[in-house]
């Protein structure tokens, strides 16, 4: 058995796991998606095409649009996961991140299903 208390030996282990806490937290886990992103493919009352700044903190990404306003938010994994909100919608979009581009399955307006004539995905790409 060491010299050392068990007390000390217990300290370093904690201070070890929370500097590895801190230095790889979740931001160096997501892939980093802030800058310009420009909307190329858009449904129902989200179907202007145009650029937007994300703004990223750690996995959480605010949408603005180039002047300013907040249009929603994107929440990232470690993977290439994807969940998008729009301030005038209630349900999430999910999809994946591919390089410099976005892909995001949406569900349709309220009362309307997803299908020939409903468009239920976005594309945004750098």
């Amino acid at each position: 058995m060491s010299g050392q208390p068990r007390f000390v030996r217990f300290g370093r282990l904690a201070l070890v796991l929370a500097a590895s806490s801190i230095l790889g937290g979740c931001g160096d886990d997501c892939p980093d998606v802030s800058g310009t992103w420009h909307l190329t493919a858009g449904c129902n009352v989200l179907d202007k095409t145009g650029a937007e700044e994300w703004e990223q903190d750690d996995c959480h990404v605010v949408r603005r649009s180039l002047a300013g306003e907040e249009l929603g938010a994107v929440t990232l994994d470690d993977g290439n996961s994807v969940k998008v909100t729009h301030m005038n919608t209630a349900a999430a979009c999910t999809g994946s991140l591919n390089g410099d581009e976005i892909e995001a399955s949406c569900p349709g307006a309220v009362g309307e299903s997803c299908g020939p004539n409903t468009c239920c995905t976005m594309r945004w790409s750098r």
